[in-house]
Order: C-alpha cells, then sequence, then structure tokens
C-alpha cells in the first residue's frame, strides 16, 4: 500500500477522484542514474537500451504506473502497486485512459 501526499495547495485538485478508479501516477526517480543508457534487464541478463526497461535509471527519470485508488481522503490517496520509495516526488495524477488494442499496422481491433 501506498500513500500519495498531495501538497495543501493544489489537494482540491482531486476533487473527483473516487475509491476504484484507476489513475495514472507520474513521479519522478530522483535518485536515478540519468548517464544509463544500457542495462542488463533482470531476468534474462541480456543487455537492453533502457527506453525498453522498466528500469529507473534512465537519461530522463520520469516513472509512470496505473494504480487503483484504494481510499481517498483530503490530500492523501492511498493506493496499491506504486513502485517507489518514501519521499518520491509526485509529478501528476490524471485518470487512467485505455485504448483498444491495434494491430501492427496502427489499426484499432475491434473485439
Amino acid at each position: 500500500m501506498c500513500e500519495l501526499l498531495i501538497n495543501p495547495d493544489y489537494a482540491q485538485g482531486a476533487t473527483g477522484l473516487t475509491a476504484g478508479q484507476e489513475i495514472l501516477v507520474l513521479y519522478w526517480f530522483e535518485q536515478a542514474d540519468r548517464d544509463v543508457l544500457l542495462q542488463a534487464h533482470r531476468k534474462t541478463g541480456k543487455e537492453r537500451g533502457v527506453f525498453s526497461l522498466r528500469t529507473p535509471d534512465r537519461p530522463n527519470p520520469i516513472a509512470a504506473a496505473v494504480v487503483t485508488i484504494e481510499h481517498i481522503q483530503t490530500g492523501r490517496i492511498r493506493v496499491r502497486g506504486l513502485d517507489c520509495l518514501d519521499g518520491t516526488p509526485l509529478i501528476d495524477i490524471k485518470p487512467a485512459i485505455f485504448r483498444a488494442p491495434s494491430d501492427q499496422t496502427g489499426k484499432q481491433l475491434i473485439a
């Protein structure tokens, strides 16, 4: 369980968010090594570019996660499954948007 703490100046911006809603959370990996471009995949050990991995070490360490709101109160949003450290700076919160999957031509697949 993680808790997003919203600066009191911005707390009103969470009006309309509800428990059970999925949100996109953008946050900043401030301890990331910004000079890393290649890294070993943690499961395979094969070297890959950071843009093909979910590593925090990258030139622009903006992190993103879609999480479900468990509980919300003024200035605090409790979520499950966020992969960050205590004190990680929060950049933004947005409602999560899901699109229909597309084939390799870019056409949307309709089920």
